[in-house]
């Protein structure tokens, strides 16, 4: 099982030897080797990182995300060349019809709202009307499936 890192704190990140090293205000703090890794997520605009930060993750096809001031994932640098079966994925997902695409979305938005059911229930609040919208949502979301779960429970999750 690959490790994931979140780095949340400035910080200065370069490469020793294959290791991830994290130095804070000059002080290495930590070290992680690369090969354990499978995501380094940059929460923090006051990290620094060298290039072959990049270059060598990537080499161990380590995904990079950087993320806002808020925590949200804004970016997402993959290794485009470094392993057979990513490559295939990728371009399974270029040459999707698109039928297939609409009826991957259904299945996204269907497992989407019945993990809002859930939440919902998991505190009591009303969650039938999305189980029921998530049994009925068509293929591509034509219905705007999404939009009215999104309303209903944003209004009875507060």
């Amino acid at each position: 099982m690959k490790r994931t890192v979140a780095i949340q704190n400035p910080c200065r990140l370069n490469v020793e030897r294959d290791q991830l090293v994290i130095h804070k205000e000059g002080v290495k703090v930590g070290q992680v080797p690369l090969e354990d890794l499978g995501i380094i997520v940059l929460e923090h605009r006051q990290i620094t990182l060298t290039q072959a930060v990049f270059s060598r993750a990537l080499d161990h096809n380590v995904a990079i995300v950087t993320c806002s001031e808020n925590h949200y994932p804004t970016g997402l640098l993959l290794n485009l060349d470094g392993h057979h079966l990513q490559r295939r994925t990728f371009e399974y997902q270029l040459t999707a019809s698109l039928p297939l695409m609409k009826q991957l979305w259904q299945q996204v938005i269907r497992q989407k709202l019945r993990n809002q059911a859930s939440v919902l229930s998991a505190f009591s609040k009303p969650e039938k009307y999305i189980s029921e919208l998530a049994t009925k949502v068509k293929s591509g979301d034509s219905g705007n499936a999404e939009a009215m779960a999104a309303a209903h429970y944003w209004r009875h999750s507060v």
